[in-house]
């Protein structure tokens, strides 16, 4: 089991919960963090769909609650004072810091925010209907970790157009795409998370969540997150079959024999009449 780092900060009591629920239930921390993330996917889906292979019982389940109530009101406070925040990296960090096995580090706040400054430009007018959002700018992340260059993009985005962008995460991680399901649902974003190889399967999805789509187009303040594994449902991999479609009919076309030309029927040349005047 990884130890405990001792740590302070907005996340430390929820991170002592999450220490508390190993010790007395027995389970390892990788078990009791992804359990509470999927408690917190499962309460915000709006077709009210089980967990798949949920495990946990009715006394688990009510200290999930107690664990994600305890976030609610972390994000809450933090919200006031800053315009994103990330609680679940700094989390993940916290838990697997020592013997864990993770060894990810995500990207400071401060560095976040630099980065942003630096590429968001004017982007023009958006001409692409996202996913049922409406036409909207896109911003992707192929490796997004817990979603922090996207909430960062994101509240840049509106900061500057007073509109929601469209966000497309991806990531090879399932802990990491539930992190950032969650972080994208609580900060009011639109979009997609997919879990994938983004080099080796672009096209397929192994677990993706719609982000908000109850929030649309009529602004609510219920967050929403539905599981989905329909690659035809995301923008990310949507885009992705589209140009596999277009390349596999540019091979087969450029494989069919060509047709020969039809051999024109040429008359004899009459003979010229020469004169001299």
């Amino acid at each position: 089991m990884a130890k405990k780092t001792g740590l302070s900060g907005p996340t430390k009591k929820l991170e002592d919960m999450l220490w508390s629920f190993e010790t007395r239930h027995s389970v390892d921390i990788t078990t009791a963090f992804n359990g509470l993330l999927d408690y917190i996917i499962g309460f915000l889906d709006p077709t009210g769909s089980p967990v798949e292979g949920w495990k946990f019982n009715k006394e688990q389940n009510a200290e999930f609650h107690a664990m994600m109530y305890e976030y609610m009101m972390l994000m809450d406070e933090q919200l006031k004072h800053h315009e994103w925040y990330d609680a679940w990296g700094d989390l993940f960090m916290c838990l697997y810091a020592n013997g864990a096995g993770k060894e990810q580090f995500f990207t400071p706040q401060s560095l976040v925010d630099c980065m942003t400054d630096m590429v968001m430009n004017d982007l023009g007018e958006p001409t692409r209907n996202m996913n049922g959002f409406g036409k909207r700018h896109g911003i992707s992340d192929p490796a997004c970790g817990s979603s922090r260059n996207l909430l960062a993009g994101h509240a840049k985005y509106v900061h500057i157009y007073n509109r929601q962008p469209y966000l497309s995460g991806e990531d090879i991680d399932s802990t990491c795409c539930k992190m950032s399901a969650v972080n994208m649902a609580v900060h009011g974003c639109f979009g997609e998370v997919v879990c994938h190889n983004t080099l080796c399967e672009p096209d397929v999805v192994r677990a993706g969540y719609i982000i908000n789509e109850t929030m649309y187009p009529f602004p609510t303040p219920v967050p929403s997150i539905r599981r989905c594994t329909d690659p035809h449902a995301f923008v990310c991999t949507s885009t992705m079959l589209d140009a596999m479609r277009k390349q596999e009919a540019k091979e087969q076309k450029a494989a069919e024999p060509k047709a020969k030309a039809p051999i024109e029927e040429t008359k004899p040349k009459q003979p010229q009449q020469l004169t001299l005047w």
